[in-house]
């Protein structure tokens, strides 16, 4: 308690010190710092952000994942095999989809083993974690404030069970490259493209060759290389356009930083976008 109170009395000198030494001579050198300072809150506020989705999307609720996109029409969403492009095409993929499997599932697990009831309010997502930490990341607040762009590292776990009494994991290496728009002053997504550099089973080797499970990633409808047992029938909207955007990992793939990192800007229609398939 005593070394929280001497830290709290050395912040506040130090603000009163930093005001009165470091105030701007100028109404423009105030203006920059301003311009400092609100970016330096807009980097917060997007780590915030992308920290929160990967929390919800931890827990199976891809609904609460999709409120944080921006409310346009535009939106785009990419894996290793494409695009979907628009908010109906984005959340049928990502949150009906998802939301049906967890439901089959759940169906198929309480037939396996009848301590788990088949309620899916209760039980939702029961037996399971997607994990994503967050790592490496670059963040680019435009010139202008109103856009930002983004990129992380995501070293990931799969941990499922099909019956209640065994569980199956999967390592999955990926990267996040995002754009970010302000709507009504709160950071949302606009696009994101997931960069799946691997996957393989908990206790085995590396893949050889290219990988369905990799191509697939382990976000969206699409994750385990399909509807996932009892969800079988399940229809998945493939990408709206179909079209290789990024290569797993092989013995023989050549290193190099794709898609581009996250750039110094002016304004968004200066820049590069990500979830391209133009």
């Amino acid at each position: 308690m005593k070394a929280k109170l001497r830290y709290t009395i050395f912040f506040s000198v130090m603000s009163s010190l930093c005001l009165s030494a470091c105030k701007p001579q100028s109404s423009q050198q105030w203006e920059v710092l301003q311009k400092e300072i609100q970016k330096a809150k807009s980097i917060n506020d997007i780590q915030n952000l992308m920290a929160r989705r990967a929390m919800y999307h931890s827990i199976g609720h891809n609904e609460l994942e999709f409120e944080l996109w921006s409310k346009r029409d535009d939106i785009r969403w990419a894996q290793n095999q494409g695009c979907w492009i628009g908010r109906e095409t984005i959340k049928t993929y990502y949150v009906d989809v998802n939301y049906q499997m967890q439901a089959a599932q759940l169906k198929l697990m309480s037939e396996s083993n009848p301590a788990i009831d088949n309620d899916l309010k209760t039980n939702r997502y029961i037996g399971n974690n997607v994990w994503h930490l967050l790592t490496t990341p670059i963040i680019e607040v435009a010139d202008d404030g109103e856009s930002a762009k983004a990129f992380w590292y995501t070293p990931g776990v799969i941990l499922a069970s099909t019956d209640g009494l065994t569980a199956q994991g999967m390592h999955m290496w990926e990267k996040y490259f995002v754009d970010l728009i302000k709507e009504d002053g709160e950071w949302r997504f606009l696009h994101i493209q997931v960069a799946t550099d691997w996957a393989a089973p908990l206790g085995q080797g590396l893949p050889q060759s290219n990988s369905n499970i990799a191509a697939v990633g382990s976000e969206g409808g699409a994750q385990q290389m399909g509807p996932g047992p009892g969800a079988e029938g399940l229809v998945i909207p493939p990408p709206t356009i179909s079209k290789v955007l990024y290569s797993e990992y092989s013995p023989t793939r050549r290193q190099h930083l794709t898609p581009r990192l996250p750039e110094p800007y002016s304004t968004f229609s200066d820049t590069f976008e990500y979830a391209d398939c133009r």
